[in-house]
């Protein structure tokens, strides 16, 4: 377990949009050291990523945070809305140690807006005793033999990928047939009893067998792995989801150079190790290696290999579409009417 960060004399207002982790100092027991100042700090957690990108459509005044952490799969509409502000790279030196493809993406091509953090797969839980590897793909969530043992991500860029994936359709469908197939398809799993789970719920139905086949983020997969040896986490021949969270300075923020701070801060390579090590997602700080388990850098899982990431597709593919930005507020609607486990 890593140590607890020490933020002294740092003044923050943070805000995690259930991207895929946080950082550990949110979650291990442990101090944290702040300073007796005027200035407010506050860490505060929208339900989802999408929840966030609707609170600056709503109010793109909204000047309550300093730091924002999210998905790349909102990041060009954030960007759009004029969210994150640009970055001084002077004042993030360790910023040399990202992985530069995760760093020179679209969102940052007018300059550094986005800050990538940590990175992972999406991929199928399913369990040895019930369901044969040879069957599961994607469209295995929908077999009537698992409906009422099945649960997609509650996270609605997530179930499009997985309904568009067993359609044999890119992880974002890119015109009008597709998105329409792809929204009766979830309309249907939800009308049939299908589930949407938090991936912490996940954990607990996976492990006492209640579910036996589900979408998961990689490292959110790894605990109910280490408790269930039935269960195993893959990547379907077929393909799944490359992603990364990224931080982002919001245009209002009161202490711009205290967020630059922590940003260079996490981006240290022996602190970056100590978030993978924690998370048990990868980092995405080449130099962390250095300071990470050879055991975690060996795990498939955390790491894919060269020949799994050649089946992942990864957001920044793709164009941004305005009619899958709609789409998704579509999904989530009819998420909203079905069994949430949470």
């Amino acid at each position: 377990m890593p140590s607890a960060f020490l933020l002294s004399r740092l003044s923050l207002r943070l805000v995690f949009s259930c991207s895929r982790h946080a950082p550990s100092f949110l979650s291990i027991p442990g101090k944290i050291i702040l300073p007796r100042a005027s200035s407010p700090r506050s860490k505060n957690e929208f339900e989802s990523v999408f929840d966030l990108v609707r609170a600056y459509r709503e109010n793109p005044n909204l000047d309550t945070y300093d730091l924002i952490f999210f998905s790349d799969n909102v990041a060009e509409e954030m960007r759009r809305l004029d969210v994150p502000t640009s970055l001084e790279r002077n004042k993030i030196p360790n910023i040399k140690h990202i992985t530069p493809k995760l760093l020179d993406t679209r969102v940052n091509a007018e300059g550094l807006r986005v800050v990538p953090y940590m990175f992972g797969t999406t991929g199928i839980v399913y369990n040895k005793n019930h369901i044969n590897l040879e069957t599961v793909d994607w469209s295995t969530l929908w077999d009537e033999r698992y409906i009422n043992a099945s649960c997609l991500l509650h996270d609605e860029s997530e179930v499009i990928a997985a309904a568009a994936f067993a359609q044999e359709y890119p992880a974002v469908p890119e015109d009008d047939t597709a998105m329409r197939n792809t929204t009766e398809m979830i309309r249907a799993y939800t009308a049939r009893g299908g589930a949407y789970c938090s991936d912490i719920a996940l954990i607990d139905e996976l492990v006492s067998e209640r579910i036996w086949i589900a979408q998961d983020w990689n490292g959110s997969a790894i605990p109910a792995l280490e408790e269930n040896s039935a269960l195993a986490y893959i990547i379907p021949a077929s393909g799944g989801q490359f992603w990364y969270d990224g931080i982002a300075v919001p245009r209002g923020a009161h202490h711009t150079q205290n967020a630059l701070r922590f940003i260079d801060f996490i981006n240290q390579p022996k602190v970056a190790a100590e978030n993978v090590e924690y998370l048990q997602y990868a980092s995405v700080n080449d130099s962390a290696r250095e300071y990470i388990d050879p055991d975690i850098l060996a795990n498939e899982i955390i790491y894919p290999s060269a020949q799994t990431r050649a089946k992942l597709q990864s957001y920044t593919d793709y164009p941004y579409y305005e009619a899958v930005a709609t789409m998704r507020d579509e999904i989530d609607a009819i998420m909203q009417t079905g069994k949430l486990l949470e």
